[in-house]
């Protein structure tokens, strides 16, 4: 996998939780919706999370992703 631009914007990725009819997504769940690498949305991830529009958790080994009820 090639991965997106570095120019995908947050409206985009936070656009792909809004759509889904899931709620909470894995890292690697994101970055296969979004053809994106795994540790290219992990850090956009993290980013999202410092600016409070998104949350997440660690379960078992795996982080789990959700928009923040802010939004």
């Amino acid at each position: 996998m090639t991965g997106r631009p570095a120019d995908t914007s947050d409206d985009e990725i936070l656009e792909y939780f809004r759509k889904s009819d899931d709620k909470i997504f894995s890292t690697s769940e994101i970055a296969d919706g979004l053809s994106y690498s795994q540790p290219g949305i992990y850090r956009r991830l993290v980013e999202l999370e410092g600016e409070g529009k998104i949350e997440s958790k660690t379960l078992g080994g795996t982080r789990a992703w959700w928009l923040s009820d802010d939004l």
